[in-house]
């Protein structure tokens, strides 16, 4: 999916357009509503522009991923190095999270193992590293305050996506 198939989020849309244009992305992006408005498709179309190796030819007046370079097709098979999608079911993949039961708050377990130890690492494939984390309402104290030190000062190189509705 890329931004211009994206309907109905034109005011967001606009200004991450506008950012883009003026080369002031910020490395951090709160994306908040009600559920099932597009939140998470809009992140990741975002994500996949700002990975994209071939980015700057505006179409239909928007800068869009082009769909054909590696990066854009490493994205669309769900296997880009430097995109991570971070949720909190992913406990089950943590050193110490086996067989736990599926939490309701984001722990603070997946926040330092899939984001934190991950932000340092220089991008591979793109001059970029995005990370979109999903229900980013639901991060404990613990998650909050680990992931604040990372906010304040992240790599030149990295964009943060929240999600919360």
């Amino acid at each position: 999916m890329n931004l211009r198939e994206i309907y109905c989020q034109d005011n967001a849309i606009s200004l991450l357009q506008r950012a883009y244009s003026s080369a002031r992305v910020p490395h951090a992006y709160v994306f908040a509503g009600r559920d099932g408005i597009g939140k998470l498709t809009t992140a990741k179309a975002w994500a996949k522009m700002l990975l994209c190796e071939e980015t700057g030819d505006r179409v239909e007046g928007l800068v869009d991923s082009c769909g054909e370079c590696k990066s854009c097709k490493l994205f669309e098979s769900d296997s880009h190095p430097d995109f991570n999608l971070i949720y909190k079911e992913l406990r089950e993949f943590t050193k110490d999270g086996k067989g736990k039961a599926a939490p309701v708050e984001m722990p603070i377990d997946v926040i330092r193992e899939f984001l934190i130890e991950k932000v340092s690492n220089r991008p591979t494939e793109s001059a970029r590293r995005v990370f979109i984390v999903t229900e980013a309402e639901k991060l404990n104290p613990a998650s909050q305050n680990a992931l604040l030190k990372v906010l304040e000062e992240p790599p030149a190189y990295c964009s943060i996506i929240l999600i919360c509705t």
